[in-house]
């Protein structure tokens, strides 16, 4: 009964592009969005996650309910975890002026 899932964000920019099923596409709604760079092992994402989101109740922005990672380095080509790079992103509305 247990039911895994994952959401991942990427650039289209053809909008032919299909996907297998159970697998789906959905747009993501234009937006402001904070950006952390967290170096190091996805285990420990966790607190890049907290600052992040700490971060925006600081100074005001409200969360939205977009949010994503971008794996930029490749796990595979980089076995040392000290050197992954995953940008975080936290989408927001910024504070009323």
């Amino acid at each position: 009964d247990k039911k895994f899932f994952t959401e991942a964000a990427i650039v289209v920019k053809d909008s032919t592009l299909k996907v297998k099923a159970p697998g789906k596409l959905k747009k993501l709604p234009a937006g402001k969005a904070l950006k952390v760079v967290y170096m190091g092992d996805y285990m420990n994402m966790e607190k890049a996650w907290a600052d992040v989101t700490q971060y925006a109740k600081e100074k005001g922005y409200t969360e939205t309910m977009v949010a994503w990672e971008q794996y930029v380095t490749d796990p595979g080509m980089e076995k040392d975890t000290t050197k992954w790079q995953t940008d975080i992103y936290l989408g927001v509305t910024p504070p009323a002026e």
